[in-house]
């Protein structure tokens, strides 16, 4: 059973309470575990707003093979979803210039999420590269050995 602490600290379970008592207990978890969720949900609403609604937000890989229609129409409906731009990961270059002929320039609040977004970048001198690449090697190691 879980413990109940009281204002003195001392510990009871729930075996020590009548049936009003566990019922009150009950209670007041539900109330706990409910405004828990409540104060949860209003941090996802919070990150979200400042995510989607501040930030310059990128699509996923409009090439992904678990999109249906072609990559100009996965690109459209990138940004009638409300991103700012497309991603397209293949390098595929007459694909590339497929999905920049079908897609508008930045607009001017798009270009400014752009610009700030880019102004948190760390410089190139801030980035320790030989940490970077121990990092992934450690990361990667296991898939190595499984070759």
């Amino acid at each position: 059973m879980s413990e109940v602490v009281n204002i003195n600290g001392t510990k009871y379970t729930e075996e020590d309470f009548n049936d009003e008592q566990r019922y009150l207990l009950r209670q007041i978890r539900s109330c706990k575990a409910k405004a828990a969720q409540l104060t949860f949900d209003l941090d996802q609403v919070k990150v979200a707003e400042q995510a989607f609604f501040q930030g310059f937000l990128v699509s996923d890989d409009v090439n992904m093979k678990a999109l249906t229609g072609s990559i100009a129409e996965n690109s459209i409906r990138a940004l009638d979803a409300g991103c700012d731009a497309v991603l397209h990961c293949n390098g595929e270059l007459n694909e590339m210039i497929t999905v920049a002929a079908e897609l508008p320039e930045l607009d001017a609040k798009a270009l400014e999420r752009f610009k700030k977004a880019k102004s948190h970048q760390p410089a190139k001198s801030d980035v320790d590269v030989d940490a970077l690449e121990v990092m992934f090697d450690r990361v990667t190691a296991k898939w190595r050995n499984w070759a």
